[in-house]
């Protein structure tokens, strides 16, 4: 059996080495912040070209192949990655600390792996908490301070490979999801907001009243069409286009179709303010969802609250959950029974379907973030009167 050894990290890895210097004139600049990636997904890199371009102060630390970024602020939100093939010239902000494996000790994959497992996370994370600064936020020296347990060079790229295929299947999976939720709402504006089977319902109508009028023959205009597409048995299909009318009311919406408020079509139950309701001791408890939980899903750092909590403030596998404040999403929840706490809302609906209001909820989501955003205090959010002016276009109830 091979020998781990107990070490430091800082006596595997190098931290912060190549820093940019203004005197080397770079032609052009390629610059990430922190917040502009999350869990190894970079959402943009800012091309900068100097003079022209002002570079900011805080784009200092070199990064090359290999090298993984780590945020020193806040480190449970996890923005962090690992530079595969980084854009040439790239910087990024001091808010990272750039952590490069040391060649023939450490495998850059293998320290990667290590550093995003959630009690390496978590205990960052209680360290930031405890700096002087207004909000948690670690050095350089905690991330070297660190202890690992190290495999030989070769049992390292092993391993690393073995969580590598993981996440590429996960990173598929999440590839997948992304598109089945983007039919999904592209099928939803199809029929909802843009009446597509309606119209198409309508043109289909008109073209048989010309050809009855010209003494031809017209027969339906194929249902599959009708719905774009989407269902491509022709008796469902026929089934559902038969729910659409084929014209307009003075309203200008599909005819007995009416608009309603989002708060109108489901209900948003606020979380309840959990310390009320604190673990008893020699009971079981309830992980706490919180906006954090919402987003990364429940770890050891979670707070506890009571079972015996209300029942409407129990969250399970397939409830939907809609953050009111902070930076704002919604999604199904898939990590077991938990506890909702204030700040997020749980949509249910006792008259209309789950995939219609959560759709609708999805659909109107970039303006409540944008909202949110515009709100002059620390943690933007939105007010009940935004869910009312929120519009909905809702079918008869028989539909």
């Amino acid at each position: 059996m091979s020998q781990w050894v107990e070490m430091t990290l800082g006596d595997c890895v190098e931290v912060n080495t190549d820093t940019y210097k203004l005197s080397e004139k770079w032609q052009f600049i390629n610059y990430l912040d922190t917040g502009n990636i999350t869990r190894n997904s970079i959402d943009d890199i800012v091309n900068l070209i100097p003079p022209k371009d002002k570079i900011p102060s805080r784009a200092r630390r070199k990064v090359q192949a290999g090298d993984i970024i780590y945020s020193t602020v806040r480190p449970i939100q996890r923005h962090y990655g690992l530079m595969v093939d980084p854009p040439k010239n790239f910087l990024v902000s001091t808010g990272f600390s750039v952590v490069r494996a040391k060649e023939g000790i450490a495998d850059t994959r293998f320290i990667f792996w290590y550093l995003t497992q959630d009690h390496v996370v978590e205990l960052l994370q209680t360290l930031g908490e405890h700096s002087t600064s207004t909000y948690p936020a670690i050095k350089s020296t905690d991330i070297e301070n660190l202890t690992i347990s190290l495999p030989p060079l070769d049992e390292q790229i092993s391993i690393a490979e073995f969580f590598s295929s993981l996440d590429n299947k996960i990173a598929l999976n999440r590839q997948m999801n992304g598109v089945l939720e983007g039919m999904a709402q592209a099928v939803s504006k199809d029929w909802f907001v843009d009446f597509g089977p309606v119209r198409r319902k309508q043109e289909a109508r008109r073209e048989r009243e010309r050809a009855t009028g010209n003494g031809k023959k017209s027969g339906e205009k194929d249902p599959v069409k009708i719905l774009g597409g989407l269902i491509k048995d022709k008796q469902k299909a026929k089934t559902t286009a038969a729910l659409f009318p084929d014209t307009f009311g003075d309203n200008g919406l599909p005819l007995g179709w009416e608009e309603k408020g989002i708060d109108k079509i489901a209900e948003f139950l606020n979380g309840a303010a959990l310390q009320k309701f604190p673990p008893i001791k020699g009971m079981d408890s309830l992980p706490v969802i919180k906006i954090a939980q919402l987003r990364n899903g429940i770890t050891s750092k979670a707070n506890r609250a009571s079972i015996a909590i209300p029942e409407k403030y129990k969250v399970k596998n397939g409830d939907y959950l809609f953050s009111w404040s902070g930076s704002l999403l919604a999604k199904f929840w898939t990590q077991g029974v938990g506890a909702l706490n204030q700040h997020l809302f749980k949509v249910t609906s006792t008259e209309y379907p789950k995939w219609f209001y959560t759709q609708w909820v999805q659909y109107h989501l970039a303006e409540f973030q944008r909202i949110a955003a515009a709100k002059a205090t620390t943690m933007g959010h939105i007010q009940r009167r935004h869910l009312s002016e929120a519009i909905t276009v809702c079918p008869p109830p028989s539909t």
